[in-house]
């Protein structure tokens, strides 16, 4: 199981997630929904995420639509699609490009993570986009590669140059910077009291 340490588990996470990697074998990472939050607990939204492995991958010079905090998966798939320990931003990332063809991913559509948002952060985003790329750099091996790496690099470059011209905007309000839904009053209810109890 995976999370990151200031973020927080709705009670039935881990009893869901490994209810629903034995019931369907052939699924080797599972991830979950999350709901966004702030420091003070406030519930932003939540993240609306694909729950098949052809969705989650569609666009992996993008990214992959499975967000690393709500990981659980089969022991034998992370020995052997490891963490690259010289990847220190976008290891996640990395380790999702490298195995995302010879693997099976899912995502439970039910919110079972709270993931702490911070302010948008510029320095951050460089270096996670930095690794992105050399990640992408590591993986390609024929012509085809290299020319969608070419493309990658474009789209990151963009990316960037967004994220510089709004930097102002998201600071004052970093709640648009990420597409989010709204949340439904159950489990905007469940995630008061498990704020509460963790608090």
């Amino acid at each position: 199981m995976r999370m990151d340490g200031d973020d927080i588990c709705f009670p039935e996470r881990i009893h869901k997630q490994v209810d629903f990697l034995e019931s369907h074998p052939s699924i080797d990472l599972l991830g979950t929904s999350l709901l966004i939050f702030r420091d003070n607990g406030e519930a932003i939204g939540v993240r609306n995420l694909p729950s098949d492995h052809k969705s989650i991958c569609q666009s992996p010079l993008s990214g992959f639509e499975l967000p690393h905090p709500t990981w659980m998966g089969k022991i034998e798939w992370f020995r052997h699609f490891r963490y690259d320990e010289n990847q220190i931003k976008s290891q996640d990332y990395d380790m999702l490009l490298r195995s995302y063809k010879h693997s099976c991913f899912a995502v439970l559509p039910e919110v079972l993570l709270g993931y702490r948002e911070d302010f948008f952060n510029f320095q951050k985003r460089i270096m996670s986009r930095k690794f992105t790329i050399i990640s992408q750099i590591k993986c390609s091996r024929t012509l085809l590669d290299y020319l969608k790496l070419i493309y990658s690099i474009t789209l990151q470059i963009a990316k960037l140059s967004i994220d510089y011209l709004f930097i102002d905007v998201f600071k004052k309000k970093p709640k648009i910077y990420n597409k989010k839904l709204k949340t439904s009053e159950e489990t905007e209810k469940l995630w008061k009291e498990t704020w509460d109890t963790c608090n």
